[in-house]
């Protein structure tokens, strides 16, 4: 039986604007999201990561939406 999907928290950390610029560069080069990048690296680090945290979710902007 699968266990129910838990509930999603917001995290807000500040950074300076080098550090959010190297992240956005970051995600760019990789083409994902500045989340699936602090997440990587939170479980390279060795923190557990639900893995729902991993899956990459883009917002679809409103104007490609069907």
């Amino acid at each position: 039986m699968p266990q129910p999907r838990q509930k999603t928290v917001n995290l807000n950390v500040k950074v300076t604007e080098t550090t959010i610029r190297a992240l956005s560069r970051t995600a760019a080069l990789r083409d994902t999201t500045q989340k699936e990048v602090l997440m990587r690296a939170l479980l390279k680090a060795g923190i557990e990561i639900d893995p729902h945290d991993l899956g990459e979710k883009r917002a679809v902007p409103w104007h490609e939406r069907p």
